[in-house]
């Protein structure tokens, strides 16, 4: 796996409402030279109305990327440890993170929650639901109470960097 710098990473907006996984499935395998669209994306992954199983995009990424280092791992940290865990993995591995969002409106009397996935590369997030990339940094101003990440999909690129 050949990567240059992450000016090559580009961000792609997300296509529908539910597809987020999809598309940061599609930022990942392009910033690796393969391209493929978000709707075969989407079919190949199993995306539904209701989102993307983070396995099934691991299974996916497997089959398609050019490395075998790739790992998924569940994540039980608080918030303030994952902004800076997250900041340090992003300098040598390309990170698929996916969780719930915690939705401000109420049904049967609790809070909803739905999937939401991202990439996170060189300190900086990609996320599909987002109009432009922003620095890891504003993680906190963009998620803080809203987003519990459940799990990260780590494809290594470390000795890769020119």
């Amino acid at each position: 796996m050949v990567i240059k710098d992450d000016s090559n990473f580009r961000h792609f907006h997300q296509e529908t409402n539910y597809s987020c996984g999809a598309a940061a499935a599609r930022q990942l395998l392009h910033f690796v030279g393969i391209n493929k669209d978000e709707p075969t994306i989407r079919n190949l992954v199993k995306t539904t109305k209701s989102g993307t199983a983070t396995c099934a995009v691991f299974d996916f990424l497997r089959k398609n990327l050019p490395t075998k280092e790739i790992a998924i791992l569940d994540v039980y940290a608080d918030f303030e440890s994952q902004i800076r865990w997250l900041n340090n993995l992003s300098k040598t591995n390309i990170i698929y993170c996916s969780g719930d969002f915690v939705c401000g409106h109420k049904r049967r009397g609790r809070p909803s929650e739905r999937l939401h996935a991202f990439c996170i590369f060189q300190s900086k997030i990609y996320d599909p639901g987002e109009q432009t990339v922003f620095p890891i940094d504003c993680f906190g101003h963009t998620y803080d109470k809203k987003l519990k990440i459940n799990h990260l999909i780590l494809v290594h690129t470390g000795g890769y960097l020119t």
